[in-house]
């Protein structure tokens, strides 16, 4: 079994929880999600 340094395991989950975290306010955020689900405005 491997043993993670505690450093590498930190930076780890302060990554994990950035990402968690950008991700929620992208989903929070309506023009974000018009780009994610790419949306357009075009009014034809």
């Amino acid at each position: 079994m491997k043993s993670q340094s505690p450093a590498l395991g930190a930076s780890r989950l302060s990554a994990r929880s950035r990402w968690i975290r950008q991700k929620k306010a992208a989903t929070m955020d309506p023009r974000a999600l018009n780009e994610i689900f790419m949306v357009t405005t075009d009014n034809k």
